[in-house]
């Protein structure tokens, strides 16, 4: 879900939004929902990264060229290493991933068009 808050005045400072998903336990179905959402109502964005446990998690129909996966390996993460279950802080180590971005994770749907004021003023998050 996004939580819309107030619009005001953006700053043209910020010009490279990355989408940062996190892919667990997510049915197919909602993966393709979310990404044709995020195609159609925020064509701001310039990178989508979707984070997985591995490889064999990726649905058949992904199109590759048109999002970035990352394993959880990838970002650093270790099993039962004193950050388990706590993948979303390991997300500023995604080399290739933009000073700003949106993180969205399970069941997360965009259902209407928005721009970057709906999630960035002034240089700080409205969220």
């Amino acid at each position: 879900m996004v939580i819309r808050i107030g619009k005001k005045m953006f700053s043209k400072m910020i010009d490279h939004i990355d989408i940062v998903l996190l892919y667990e336990e997510y049915k197919e179905d909602k993966l393709r929902y979310f990404l044709r959402s995020v195609f159609n109502y925020m064509r701001f964005i310039n990178n989508i990264y979707i984070i997985m446990k591995d490889s064999d998690s990726i649905p058949d129909w992904l199109n590759l060229d048109m999002v970035c996966v990352k394993k959880y390996s990838d970002i650093g993460y270790i099993e039962n290493d004193a950050l388990y279950g706590n993948i979303e802080m390991l997300i500023p180590n995604i080399e290739e991933l933009s000073e700003y971005f949106i993180y969205f994770a399970n069941s997360a749907i965009i259902t209407e068009p928005c721009s970057i004021s709906d999630f960035f003023a002034m240089n700080k998050c409205n969220i």
